[in-house]
């Protein structure tokens, strides 16, 4: 999971919003399904997403049938929220038509709540660990129980899906002779956070980061920067 940087909310949404104020503040949970603009808000929050899942990071792709516009919030416990565009996520579809214990993602949460948005949360790469398993985790036991359980994201396929990612990065960093350098891994880490001329990020590309972020030469350099900005000051 990585931060989303959200866009400007689209404008047929804003004044969408203002016509269901009064619908929302009665309790209708399914003002959403009727937003005659609902392909152009799917690819909006495709894009600034990079057309990735916003919780599993697996490719998405525009088609309805394999995507769902999640709401963090879940609209049956706040109505008035449906429509607020921070609110609203583009998720894949979780294997809804698979195995029950196999669903993920939307299919999984369902109309749970779960303790950080990656719309708002500042650092929210910083709350999740991966393990070389492909298991992702947190140190923050709520947050732990809600990335296992309620998006229940280290099923079988995204566990072998995250541990093949992150097997690939540490080839990338073995192919060189001796340590990768800062330099060679600041410019990996660009690359990965770019979008190729379809607008995509790599998928898992939080497992990547991850991975080169916790590479000696990335660490010792931050940690000596970190020193000697402490002494100056």
């Amino acid at each position: 999971m990585i931060r989303i940087q959200k866009l400007p909310p689209p404008i047929a949404l804003s004044q969408y919003k203002r016509q269901c104020k009064g619908e929302m503040s009665r309790g209708s949970t399914h003002v959403l399904d009727d937003f005659p603009e609902k392909d152009s808000l799917r690819q909006q929050l495709a894009e600034e997403q990079g057309f990735i899942c916003a919780y599993c990071m697996s490719r998405i792709s525009l088609d309805f049938h394999t995507t769902v516009i999640e709401h963090v919030k879940p609209q049956t416990q706040y109505p008035e929220e449906q429509l607020d565009y921070d609110n609203l996520l583009l998720c894949c579809n979780g294997d809804a038509h698979g195995i029950g214990t196999q669903h993920h993602c939307d299919s999984s949460k369902r109309n749970l709540e779960i303790k950080h948005n990656p719309a708002t949360h500042p650092c929210i790469a910083t709350t999740i660990r991966y393990r070389h398993n492909g298991q992702v985790f947190s140190e923050e036991a709520q947050w732990d129980f809600e990335l296992n359980t309620v998006l229940n994201l280290n099923t079988s396929r995204l566990c072998n899906n995250r541990k093949a990612v992150w097997n690939g990065i540490i080839i990338w960093l073995s192919q060189s002779h001796g340590q990768r350098t800062r330099n060679e891994i600041d410019a990996k880490l660009r690359a990965t956070c770019s979008r190729d001329q379809e607008k995509r990020l790599p998928e898992y590309c939080g497992v990547i980061v991850y991975v080169l972020k916790r590479h000696p030469s990335y660490r010792s350099r931050y940690y000596r920067s970190d020193v000697r900005h402490s002494v100056s000051s």
